[in-house]
């Protein structure tokens, strides 16, 4: 036998499973869905609260000598969410709405519970989101109390907005401190120079200044280049000093300071960037140590990699600036001693023309105005900032108060309900397919023609009883009238009136199958003969209602004649053999030659012999009875033994030379598509086998589709080897064994 064919799988396959495991399906979805909903009506209710925050860059807060030293990058919003869920920010709010006690009484037993456990749970019902496209912070609360949530959402907006005015204000206040203390260095200065005048002026005698000043003594022309030479001088001393203070100051600055400072000196490069990043980064590793990790963990030595690559690149940069601003000193530096040498060779020369006692006091007369001017300056600059301090600036403003919510957020009973049924579906749908992939049972006609290779005879509902139990109008004879018509297309010899019905395991369907066969061949007015070739389970004695203390048993190893064990049945023209009591003998009786000269005889004196066999697979009774008889009919339960066992029956029939007409499918599910259009196929159509086209004569002269009953009850009689009509008995046999 060639082995099957792989069946091609179709979207009706699919749908064929969904409908054949549909109370399956349908009862997932309704476990899924009653669970999701038994779940989402227990579950306690969630509030949220939403607080909006407009968050701007931050703006640079000093200028020193007129120029901007404030970045102008945008804030990382990362970092500012875990800004806002940091202990600075949280921790006054776990202080303000006392969450300690309020917390520790609902869920501590009345116990107050610890400052971080209360701020871990504050945090776990925070969600920080961003609008798209723009600088506004979104601060959701949840709670099961409405108005705690919105007393949580607003709590935490004005501690980070407190947290931001404070860090702005302290930001400033460190810039103006820096202004004022170089604005008293420069007063002490002037104190100085003016001292020095007022000494000079009481050493030198002098008591008119009318005609002694910087501008009034000497050639017009030395006096002029004099000035322009020490306006440069002055200007080269400002600056320098301007550059050594600028290098001082960036040698005392933290991370943070250095970051809005860096940007001044260097717009184009990427070293706020990195100080972002190594901030960061220093918060990733506190968040790590606090989360109680060992310095060997992952994530923890990860950071730490991370943390010290950003820092190397950060010094290496920051490095370079410094030296930039070094060697910037040191030009400035050169620059000053030259124009110091050529002021000392013009004010050498201008002393020739001077009073050499007055030149000091003129020096010194010149250096007072020239520290009066930085002074002023330097105040000029200090009165603007103060000004410009006072001015409104917010980082961040609070534009939506949170508000208690009208109805709870969660559980969402619409969405969780409409999920629970689409994963029940899918649930209850895969569980149906891996049924199905796991069930490698007989599931519809396609299966036996594909896989066995033989046709179905017949296909027969689910719950059918005996035939002979049901009226004569019963919709169940259909069935067996289709079968019927089916064995007569195939079986064409008129003579091969032997059949047996066999199944590859019990509990199949065959004895009934063959009963109600039977009841068929016999309405249609041929004369029947059933006989119970089960020794070991006979059950067809039930079914006729008749007892089983003599028959197949008796006649085989007894020598009983046949016509003694012949019994009659309560339906016209069939008789019935029972299989007799169990001997222990009587195993092996099918391969006795007896059996085989009964089978011949019987086959002269009915119209129809039926055999009712063992199970083929771990009996070897029935494929031996098969090879004795004409034809054999394997009965398949629908989806109950694995296709390999009738697939196994099948070879050994074969194998044992049995001619096997095909196959009935037993027990199908009336709503399988296999059941309509088989029955309708048949019983409208022609077989798809193509066992005539015509109709094939039976063996009393009629078609096998026209033969009908005769005008009264026919009895099964043999006179003269020859089936007779009604009047006799099984006591009219003529021959015996």
């Amino acid at each position: 036998m060639n082995p099957p064919a792989e069946p091609s799988l179709h979207f009706l396959d699919y749908w064929r499973v969904v409908k054949v495991h549909k109370f399956v399906i349908l009862t997932v979805i309704l476990l899924v869905t009653a669970s999701a909903t038994i779940y989402t009506f227990n579950t306690p209710k969630q509030y949220v609260s939403v607080a909006r925050m407009s968050v701007e860059s931050d703006r640079p807060s000093v200028s020193v000598y007129g120029r901007d030293l404030s970045g102008m990058d945008m804030i990382t919003f990362g970092t500012q969410f875990e800004i806002i869920q940091s202990k600075e920010v949280l921790y006054p709010v776990v202080d303000q709405l006392k969450l300690q006690q309020r917390w520790g009484g609902k869920k501590g037993g009345g116990a107050e519970l610890p400052r971080d456990i209360a701020y871990y749970m504050l945090k776990s019902k925070l969600q920080l989101n961003v609008a798209r496209g723009t600088t506004v912070i979104e601060i959701r609360s949840w709670s099961e109390d409405k108005n705690e949530a919105a007393e949580i959402a607003n709590a935490v907006a004005q501690a980070y907005e407190k947290y931001r005015l404070d860090e702005k204000y302290n930001e400033v206040n460190r810039g103006l401190q820096k202004i004022e203390e170089e604005y008293a260095r420069q007063k002490e200065e002037v104190r100085a120079a003016r001292e020095k005048v007022e000494q000079l002026r009481k050493e030198l005698n002098i008591t008119d200044l009318g005609g002694i000043s910087a501008s009034s003594t000497g050639g017009r022309l030395e006096q002029e280049e004099l000035r322009r030479k020490e306006g440069e001088l002055f200007e080269a001393q400002t600056a320098l000093k301007t550059q050594k203070l600028r290098l001082e100051n960036l040698a005392k600055l933290d991370l943070r300071e250095l970051k809005d400072t860096i940007n001044f000196l260097q717009p184009e490069g990427n070293i706020p960037g990195l100080i972002s990043a190594v901030m960061d980064a220093e918060r990733t590793m506190e968040t790590l140590k606090a989360s109680e990790l060992g310095p060997n963990h992952p994530d923890v030595v990860k950071a730490k990699k991370s943390y010290e690559t950003l820092k190397a690149q950060l010094d290496g940069q920051l490095g370079g600036v410094m030296r930039a601003l070094k060697i910037a000193v040191d030009e400035q530096e050169q620059k000053v001693k030259l124009l110091s040498d050529d002021v000392e060779k013009l004010r050498a020369r201008e002393q020739v023309s001077h009073a050499a006692k007055y030149v000091p006091f003129v020096d010194a007369m010149r250096n007072l105005e020239n520290q009066q001017t930085v002074l002023e300056n330097i105040n000029a600059r200090l009165k603007q900032e103060r000004i410009e301090i006072g001015l409104p600036r917010r980082p961040v403003r609070i534009i939506d108060q949170a508000e208690p919510a009208y109805a709870p957020a969660k559980p969402n009973v619409p969405l969780n309900i409409s999920l629970s049924l689409v994963v029940g579906i899918v649930l209850g749908v895969a569980i149906a397919f891996f049924i199905e992939y796991l069930d490698t049972s007989v599931h519809r006609v396609d299966d036996v023609e594909k896989f066995l290779r033989i046709p179905v005879l017949g296909v027969v509902p689910q719950d059918v009883k005996p035939l002979i139990q049901l009226d004569d109008v019963s919709p169940f004879a259909e069935f067996y009238r289709v079968l019927r018509a089916n064995i007569e297309f195939a079986r064409k010899d008129a003579q091969a009136n032997s059949i047996t019905f066999c199944s590859g395991g019990a509990g199949e369907g065959k004895s009934t199958t063959l009963v109600n066969t039977a009841y068929i061949y016999a309405q249609h007015g041929q004369t029947v003969l059933v006989v119970d070739s089960d020794v070991r389970r006979p059950s067809l004695h039930r079914i006729f209602g008749v007892d089983n203390k003599r028959g197949l048993t008796d006649v085989i190893l007894g020598g009983v004649p046949v016509e003694e064990v012949i019994q009659a049945t309560p339906v016209p023209n069939i008789h019935f053999i029972p299989s007799g009591k169990y001997q222990s003998d009587a195993l092996g009786i099918l391969a006795m030659g007896r059996m085989r000269e009964l089978i011949g005889s019987l086959k002269q004196r009915y119209d129809m012999v039926f055999f009712d066999s063992p199970p083929v697979l771990g009996i070897s009774d029935a494929p031996i009875l098969a090879r004795e008889v004409d034809l054999a009919v394997l009965v398949i339960q629908y989806r109950r033994y694995p296709r390999q066992l009738a697939l196994r029956a099948q070879a050994s029939l074969e194998k044992a030379g049995v001619r096997l007409l095909g196959a009935v499918l037993n027990q199908v599910k009336s709503e399988e598509e296999d059941y309509y259009y088989y029955n309708y196929y048949y019983y409208y159509g022609e077989g798809k086998y193509g066992y005539g086209g015509g109709k094939q004569p039976g063996p009393t002269g009629k078609s096998a589709e026209d033969a009908t009953p005769p005008a009264g009850p026919v009895v099964a009689s043999v006179k003269n080897g020859k089936p007779g009509r009604k009047g006799a008995a099984p006591s009219d046999f003529t021959e015996t064994f």
